[in-house]
């Protein structure tokens, strides 16, 4: 599934920062725009939130393999993963 995102900053290695159930990547703007000023920041929704698209699937292994295609999409692997509950 491609998922809707956002990029702040440049800088290795790059961090994708997963937000939580219920929640969006802009509930990561502050703390994204911050890290940005030494590294590569990617900010997804995830699967059925925000401005991604919906699915009736919504179990994890769908949400890691998501990360996954936008990861090499975006030529950032490997990459340091920040996760919020559900994230």
């Amino acid at each position: 599934m491609k998922l809707f995102y956002k990029e702040y900053g440049r800088g290795d290695p790059p961090v994708v920062i997963l937000h939580g159930l219920l929640g969006s990547g802009r509930n990561w703007h502050t703390v994204a725009n911050r890290l940005a000023q030494k590294r590569r920041i990617v900010v997804p929704d995830m699967r059925n939130h925000g401005r991604s698209p919906h699915s009736e699937n919504h179990r994890l292994v769908d949400m890691v393999e998501d990360i996954f295609e936008l990861q090499q999409d975006l030529g950032v692997l490997p990459a340091v993963i920040l996760g919020h509950s559900m994230g």
